[in-house]
């Protein structure tokens, strides 16, 4: 079986890569997709097969596919919704031209009512009705995207937040990996959509786990969307990316993202990294 991994290059996709090398599979029958192979060339010296791959030339996925029985679409970066749209549609129309048996795609967590899911809502609708086998995998917020309040914290600088006392699932993006790489390489049930959201916490929930931690008492200051976009512009952020990102907090204080599933656990086969561990960890 051959399993092609998108984005390698990116944070997920090498993580991805390497658990599967570590579940046991073979370097032969691993294909890493990367727009730029040679940065992937660690990849290419252990015997895997880079290939280059852009998620806007449908006939460079076309051919980078080629062979594959199995793939994860990692969703991009791309700020447009429209264009990262595009990139996955290409990824998955050229995924069914090669009669893959398997895709995976990672999406997010009820894309239906945020305002950062409207690409991940369209590509999942549009991978529904492709007529390949999929498996939709809705990832909660990453740890990782919490760092800056992390090093605030640790540096006694206040933490900022406009989710209110709305929850949110939180996890180590190397768990979400381990679980995408169980999925490739499993046997779990096809044509679903796997909520992996665990590690549940409000932002009081997180930041007494963070005054743990540094054993200091955190400093946290609720704040409006409006306050958090000025807040996002005065960081360096374009305005646009800034109020597209306070919507989305918005949306989670008003529960969007209070999303607690089993799917998660399942799938890795054992618990959700603890959040302590996993801050620590992080650091």
């Amino acid at each position: 079986m051959k399993i092609a991994i998108s984005g390698i290059t990116g944070q997920l996709g090498r993580l991805v890569l390497t658990d599967l090398l570590e579940e046991g599979m073979t370097p032969a029958n691993l294909i890493g997709l990367a727009r730029t192979p040679s940065k992937a060339q660690d990849f290419a010296d252990l015997g895997i097969d880079v290939r280059p791959a852009d998620l806007n030339d449908y006939e460079s996925l076309l051919t980078a596919l080629h062979g594959v029985d199995r793939a994860l679409l990692v969703s991009t970066n791309e700020p447009d919704n429209q264009k990262r749209f595009i990139q996955h549609q290409n990824f998955i129309k050229a995924a069914t031209a090669n009669h893959l048996s398997l895709l995976v795609y990672t999406s997010g967590v009820n894309p239906e009512h945020n305002p950062l899911g409207t690409a991940h809502l369209a590509t999942e609708n549009y991978l529904k009705k492709s007529g390949i086998n999929y498996i939709i995998l809705r990832n909660a917020r990453y740890l990782e995207t919490k760092q800056f309040d992390i090093i605030n914290d640790s540096q006694c600088k206040t933490i900022y937040n406009s989710t209110g006392e709305a929850k949110f699932g939180l996890a180590l993006r190397s768990d979400y990996a381990e679980a995408a790489a169980k999925v490739l390489n499993g046997n779990f049930k096809t044509n679903q959509t796997y909520n992996l959201s665990d590690n549940l916490v409000s932002y009081a929930d997180f930041t007494k786990v963070l005054s743990s931690v540094f054993n200091q008492e955190v400093k946290v200051q609720d704040i409006t969307s409006a306050q958090f976009a000025e807040l996002l512009v005065k960081m360096g952020r374009p305005e646009p990316v800034a109020k597209v990102l306070a919507a989305s907090n918005e949306a989670e204080r008003n529960g969007v993202a209070d999303v607690k599933s089993d799917d998660f656990k399942q799938i890795l086969g054992r618990p959700v990294t603890p959040l302590t561990t996993a801050i620590r960890r992080l650091i």
